[in-house]
């Protein structure tokens, strides 16, 4: 066991230590300066070599861990051994965590958690494909860069999912309030990081983690319970969020989401489909035999979401897809491409075009988190703003309402 002494003042390698900026289980992290080029890093110092493994297994984990290139992680660019403390020197993230910038019980806007949640998962999803688990996403892991971008850290724990390479810890390090069932049992995998992610998700969201308690409490919740429901605790939060964050927390990895960038799709996507939903304001002028049942909604329909950002390089395909769907014969088109080519992103310009230039009525209905059949036709009245009342169902007031217009 490498001792747990303060080491600010003292030398490794070609780095001076300044100061501690935090200490961990299995590491302290120091501002240190590049005695040469008089640059700040942070210059991790772990603890001890994990059990059964040299000098030689830690510097090829480290060789894998400097690959990783990525705008949101943390770039690990040097290591070393001072006999015998092991250390990994990474880009200084001058602005704290999240942990720090959002203090426990506090309540995030949907829009940040979103944006958040794409920045992360687009990083675990490349340390994924390198094979590279993190195993310990918390808000701690969570820094802020230069432009106060959010890039993940803390790869130290990461385990390689190839049997037999890299350097494996401890089956079950990590923190435990966000900690997957199958890694809780020594069996972590990518979907645990997606479990990870849709924990801190519920927390932002609602501003409680779904369980606490004690050490053995925690463990029995993430392996048995299920999490309240988040609307319980935010009512306001729209129900296709709720489906998809209650699906990423799912104790079978298998009905999790197939990665953790179709995670992130799903939520953005349940976002902008709810998030701008109008309010049931003036009556519509829908048949008799209808009006009783239908609550009322705006005649002029506004739900389409606000992109971020314009849509860059695909003013054919929309001009294609456009002209496609206002074909008189045309009731169904489809757009189909692997995750995160953008399909969402380019039906989002298209229907905005439509509704901007023809005034065409254009509704968007995000079925992204929607696994039972039986729930399409109430998600779309409901994006609609119709309610059921009395006898009718939501496709009978759908049909009712749609019989005379004509909507995209």
């Amino acid at each position: 066991m490498i001792g747990r002494v303060n080491l600010a003042g003292q030398r490794l390698g070609n780095y001076r230590l300044i100061r501690l900026l935090g200490s961990g289980t299995f590491a302290d992290v120091y501002l240190a300066e590049h005695h040469y080029l008089n640059t700040h890093v942070a210059l991790k110092v772990l603890h001890t070599l994990p059990d059964g493994h040299g000098s030689e297994a830690f510097l090829t984990e480290a060789r894998h861990l400097s690959q990783l290139v990525h705008p949101h992680i943390i770039r690990v660019f040097d290591f070393g051994l001072e006999d015998p403390t092991p250390y990994l020197v990474m880009d200084y993230a001058p602005h704290g965590n999240l942990c720090q910038l959002h203090p426990q019980g506090a309540r995030l806007p949907l829009a940040t958690v979103v944006a958040y949640v794409l920045a992360i998962a687009s990083a675990l999803q490349y340390a994924h494909d390198q094979h590279l688990i993190h195993r310990d996403l918390k808000p701690e892991n969570l820094l802020l860069g230069a432009k106060h971008e959010v890039l993940l850290s803390d790869f130290g724990l990461a385990l390689l999912t190839s049997p037999g390479e890299g350097l494996q810890v401890q089956e079950r390090l990590g923190t435990l309030a966000y900690m997957a069932p199958e890694q809780i049992r020594g069996q972590p995998s990518a979907a645990s990081d997606q479990y990870a992610l849709a924990t801190l998700v519920y927390e932002w969201l609602c501003g409680q983690q779904p369980f606490q308690g004690t050490v053995a409490e925690l463990t029995s919740q993430h392996l048995y319970s299920t999490p309240a429901a988040l609307r319980e605790r935010h009512p306001d939060l729209p129900p296709a969020v709720e489906q998809v964050v209650l699906q990423a927390l799912s104790k079978d990895p298998a009905r999790r989401f197939v990665d953790v960038l179709s995670f992130a799709s799903a939520l953005e996507e349940a976002s902008q489909a709810l998030a701008h939903l109008p309010l049931p304001s003036t009556p519509l002028p829908v048949p008799a035999a209808a009006s009783s049942s239908l609550e009322g909604s705006p005649i002029s329909f506004q739900n389409m979401p606000v992109p971020l950002t314009p849509l860059v390089g695909r003013a054919e395909e929309v001009q294609a897809i456009a002209a496609l769907v206002l074909r008189p014969g045309v009731r169904l088109l489809t757009l189909t491409g692997p995750p995160g080519v953008g399909k969402t992103r380019l039906a989002v310009q298209v229907g905005s075009e439509l509704q901007e230039k023809l005034n065409q009525d254009v509704c968007f209905v995000g079925l992204t988190a929607i696994s039972d059949p039986e729930q399409v036709i109430p998600t779309i009245a409901y994006a609609l703003g119709l309610h059921e009342s009395g006898e009718r169902l939501p496709g009978e007031l759908l049909k009712a309402f749609l019989h005379d217009k004509q909507f995209v």
